[in-house]
């Protein structure tokens, strides 16, 4: 009933009506669109900021990943193989006292 009702097309007047509104669409795109190619990108202070903190470690400088934060990743680093060597000693005093209890 309602195909009934259409007007019959052929289909070179079917694929043409696609071309022309596939290029009307492209050109509305083109000229309608809010931005600019030679606008700035707004982009937050923060986000800015990890941005060129993460260059930093993109960098083929030789060093490890964690030997590229500066200062407070070389005391990070060292403060964790310090407790790593407190808690290597203890385990084997612990381990040494439970082997060996002392006489009473």
């Amino acid at each position: 009933m309602f195909a009934a009702n259409l007007p019959k097309a052929s289909l070179a007047s079917l694929s043409n009506l696609s071309f022309t509104r596939v290029g009307s669409v492209a050109a509305s795109r083109v000229f309608l669109s809010t931005t600019r190619a030679n606008a700035k990108p707004n982009v937050p202070a923060g986000f800015a900021a990890i941005k060129e903190r993460q260059k930093t470690f993109n960098i083929d400088n030789g060093l490890r990943v964690h030997q590229r934060g500066g200062t407070m990743d070389k005391v990070l680093y060292n403060a964790t193989l310090l407790l790593i060597l407190v808690g290597a000693v203890e385990w084997v005093r612990v381990a040494y006292t439970l082997s060996f209890p002392p006489a009473k």
